[in-house]
């Protein structure tokens, strides 16, 4: 309990309405909706979502999840990729309470480490300044840590100057080849999934299951909108957005590599960030995390957009767990790669029991 008569509970899916409008009108992140709880619980994951309020209604939410892997359970303030999270709240005090109460349950759930991932378009000044204060570090030096791409939204015609010359050229050869983009036409999620497969298996990456995938689409309907790029009547590559807040959110630009040569991904990319400008209520085109130095950085620099650095802030509870984890990071990079690479069909990813998938996903 905190002065003024606010107290800090869990919240419960009869929240849910109440908490998203306090998120959307506190000018919150995608990432703060009280619906990506539902897929945390499916994929086994603890969930806490705090609200703080008081007779007047919500003054405060802070949504985070245990992650439970092998040595190393953690605790987080955002979804998996994810590029903003925290508490949010337009009062200090409040804000401060949030933490004190997600360091307690740290505790009680012997968590390693805890991570806070801070919302890059507010001002984080006195959230940072009180978490330096309980024990939280920054997790990545500026070189070293992940940035997302911030373009404006607000005239395309702008927009496309400020695209790479080779982009432009690209979308244009697409265009020309014959490449065509089909939107949110649903009967295709199928064939979207199949490529989102084919190119995790390439990269030899984490698999996401078809269940999840088609959970976190049917829960944010009514604000995702799906492309789709065609070849002569074939899927050949996908993408989607997320629209929430003034912000569009792009997500999983695949594309089979055989077409590639087509500019599949570059004619999406442009179709997607049009379509963002030509919308009044959308602002910025946020293009999500991306590590520093990566082919993926330098493919979303092509387009413009401005490099924001995300602040990471991360508090150690087991120093010595938290060693273990970190000294295996190299053979564990290779063993993962060993095993995603075989898995080879969704059908095999689809069939694997929860207990398999959490101990696969350590690696």
């Amino acid at each position: 309990m905190i002065k003024n008569k606010v107290s800090i509970r869990e919240a419960t899916d009869k929240d849910s309405e109440i908490w998203d409008a306090f998120v959307k009108d506190n000018d919150g992140s995608f990432y703060q909706c009280y619906k990506w709880r539902f897929i945390y619980e499916e994929q086994g994951f603890k969930t806490f979502y705090l609200i703080a309020n008081d007779e007047g209604g919500i003054k405060g939410v802070f949504p985070f999840v245990k992650i439970p892997m092998f040595l190393n359970d953690s605790i987080h303030s955002m979804p998996l990729g994810g590029a903003s999270g925290g508490p949010l709240s337009k009062s200090t005090e409040i804000v401060t309470a949030l933490v004190g109460r997600m360091d307690e349950i740290c505790i009680r759930e012997k968590a390693v480490y805890a991570h806070i991932l801070v919302n890059p378009y507010k001002d984080n000044t006195e959230l940072i300044k009180h978490c330096k204060s309980v024990g939280y570090n920054t997790r990545y030096t500026l070189d070293k840590s992940p940035h997302i791409f911030i373009l404006d939204a607000k005239d395309y015609d702008v927009a496309w100057k400020s695209f790479d010359r080779m982009v432009r050229k690209a979308m244009r050869k697409a265009i020309k080849e014959g490449v065509s983009i089909i939107k949110n036409d649903w009967n295709l999620l199928d064939e979207y999934y199949s490529i989102l497969i084919e190119n995790r298996k390439k990269i030899k990456t984490r698999i996401m299951d078809k269940k999840m995938f088609y959970k976190r689409c049917n829960l944010f309907r009514d604000c995702i909108d799906l492309y789709i790029a065609v070849y002569k009547g074939k899927p050949i590559a996908g993408m989607y957005c997320f629209d929430f807040n003034n912000i569009r959110y792009l997500f999983d630009n695949v594309s089979i590599s055989k077409y590639m040569k087509y500019r599949p991904n570059n004619l999406l990319y442009g179709e997607a960030i049009k379509d963002g400008c030509e919308k009044s209520d959308i602002d910025r085109i946020d293009f999500g995390s991306t590590a520093p130095k990566s082919s993926y950085f330098r493919w979303k620099k092509q387009y413009g957009g401005t490099p924001v650095p995300l602040q990471y802030y991360e508090k150690t509870y087991s120093p010595v767990k938290k060693f273990l984890r970190e000294k295996t990071v190299r053979p564990r990079v290779i063993i993962r790669k060993l095993i995603w690479s075989k898995l080879v069909s969704q059908e095999q990813v689809n069939e694997m029991s929860p207990k398999m998938r959490k101990f696969l996903e350590w690696f």
